[in-house]
């Protein structure tokens, strides 16, 4: 029937072709996101096991010095004093001395590095787990609408399907009464009278099936064009406040 244009094959193929290449810029988001969160908790583990291993390092020296300082400590009189007097325990003083400064700038590091370092680590990790979560569902709930209206434009075209077979079963019927009835008979009044009804429910569901064709249509530019790119630029503007904070 020339009144029904509409390919049901083939009718949603651009909004589901638009719809997956808005996926992939989706994903490709989201992977983005995730390698860079990924990574910021690698280096949160390599500066904390580098500050534990600064701290049990420093722990081992100490010791060294501690016990150091018992032997230089240990002499009596009759040894002129003890070892802390002759020339040898000198040197050792001198070098546990320098140890010692050298423990003390490797503590000093390591609280830096805790005290800036690893903060700055860990705000601008949580910060990119809430800019991804503000994204994920920002996308989610703007994608509802389209992909609700996807939804029920395949169940749309389910029911136009099914009402326009109706509808040609009906008019086969319709013809084949009608030719062998002619203009009368009780049987064809029957047939012409569902034959009519199935007209104007396909006229009606194919009219509603246009309607939101267009509308899902109009959804997704919208959605393709306004939205998902201000989604994407605030989360460029995000991103970048990042590395000039860092």
């Amino acid at each position: 029937m020339g009144g029904f244009g509409i390919n049901t094959d083939g009718n949603t193929g651009g909004v589901t072709k638009n719809m997956a290449a808005i996926k992939e810029v989706h994903e490709s988001i989201l992977t983005r996101h995730d390698s860079e969160i990924y990574l910021l908790e690698l280096m949160k583990k390599c500066v904390s096991n580098k500050l534990k291993a600064d701290r049990d390092y420093c722990a081992s020296i100490q010791n060294i010095i501690t016990a150091s300082n018992k032997i230089n400590q240990s002499g009596n009189a009759d040894s002129n004093a003890g070892v802390g007097s002759a020339v040898i325990g000198e040197s050792w003083k001198s070098i546990m001395a320098e140890l010692n400064n050298y423990v003390m700038l490797i503590r000093n590091n390591a609280q830096h590095v805790e005290k800036f370092t690893l903060t700055l680590l860990n705000n601008l990790y949580n910060e990119k787990r809430k800019a991804r979560k503000y994204y994920y569902e920002q996308y989610a709930r703007i994608s509802a609408k389209l992909n609700n209206l996807i939804e029920e434009l395949g169940r749309k075209k389910a029911d136009y399907s099914k009402h326009l077979q109706f509808y040609r079963l009906m008019r086969s019927r319709f013809e084949e009464h009608y030719v062998k009835a002619g203009r009368g008979g009780r049987k064809l009044e029957d047939v012409r009278d569902k034959y009519q009804r199935a007209c104007r429910r396909v006229h009606l569901v194919h009219n509603e099936y246009v309607l939101l064709v267009i509308e899902a249509g109009e959804t997704q530019k919208d959605f393709s064009e306004t939205l998902l790119p201000s989604l994407v630029q605030y989360q460029q503007t995000v991103l970048e406040s990042f590395v000039t904070q860092w």
